[in-house]
């Protein structure tokens, strides 16, 4: 992971870093993650999220400056209650209802992995607050597209 935070860095390019957990993670876990991100120097220049709603919590109590969020696999019922920053939602289950549960508990939605430059314009015009993508040409037509829309 410290390739990925330096390299970052000397990009000047935030990034969306997945907190992975299984369970079965050995003790002292979560002590050398917020040592090896705050190694990089860029901790609260990146974006974190898990699926474990643990995870998420105990992120946001132990460094309540980062920006943490809540991912969803699915998008079945509610929203769970956990302390984040934003929710994170698959492409596929992206809807209006989740949006709206989203809005109801102020929490932007961030959808991932989204490779269509046209599939990204229709989730920002639904009014997604942001799209993961691991297509950097893709962003970048797509923030120049969005600019330009703005100016208008």
């Amino acid at each position: 992971m410290n390739e990925y935070l330096n390299r970052a860095k000397e990009l000047k390019t935030p990034l969306l870093v997945e907190l992975k957990v299984s369970g079965h993670e050995a003790p002292g876990f979560m002590d050398r993650f917020l040592k090896e991100i705050d190694a990089a120097g860029t901790a609260e220049q990146n974006i974190y999220h898990s699926l474990d709603p643990a995870a998420v919590s105990e992120l946001k109590e132990r460094r309540p400056e980062l920006r943490v969020g809540l991912s969803m696999a699915m998008s079945l019922g509610a929203i769970p209650e956990v302390e984040c920053d934003f929710i994170v939602v698959e492409q596929a289950s992206f809807d209006p209802e989740l949006l709206a549960m989203a809005r109801e508990a102020d929490k932007p939605v961030y959808v991932w992995t989204v490779n269509e430059e046209q599939k990204i314009l229709e989730l920002l015009r639904d009014r997604a607050n942001r799209c993961a993508t691991s297509a950097v040409s893709i962003n970048d037509s797509v923030i120049n597209h969005v600019r330009h829309v703005i100016k208008q």
